[in-house]
């Protein structure tokens, strides 16, 4: 959906509504990594026999901070090299095109990145799951 507002016409409230959307169904994706933070846990207890959630939920975060810290800071970078302004009454329209990109296309990218991660890196399949599941029902007992 963020690659579609891209060409969307230059209507604040269309472009509005299709973010809102289009951020909707992002916000999946940050659910799905907190479920996996609890599969990675069990994984790692049943491959490590010790259950070091704290370790695992700390670095996860830590990750994340310090991925949202290049993110923002490499926004502010990109807005620099396309031209923008600070302060201008306006920008020109190649400017505009280049922040509407920044937004939209970048957003679509690092979502199709994601994608690839989930399908090709990530390794827990629903064999593991089992594996991990019989673990833990055999450690209850």
């Amino acid at each position: 959906l963020y690659a579609v507002l891209f060409f969307l016409p230059n209507n604040v409230y269309i472009y509005m509504a299709g973010y809102a959307l289009a951020s909707a169904f992002m916000s999946v994706t940050v659910f799905m990594q907190w479920g996996m933070v609890g599969e990675a846990i069990d994984y790692n207890e049943m491959v490590t026999g010790k259950r070091t959630e704290g370790s695992i939920y700390g670095t996860f975060n830590l990750m994340r901070r310090i991925g949202q810290a290049i993110g923002s800071s490499l926004a502010v970078a990109l807005l620099g090299l396309v031209g923008y302004i600070p302060n201008a009454a306006s920008q020109t329209a190649a400017v505009q095109v280049w922040i509407k990109a920044l937004v939209c296309l970048s957003a679509a990218i690092l979502l199709v990145l994601m994608f690839f991660n989930l399908k090709f890196v990530w390794n827990i399949t629903p064999e593991i799951r089992a594996k991990i599941a019989a673990a833990k029902t055999t450690k209850e007992k």
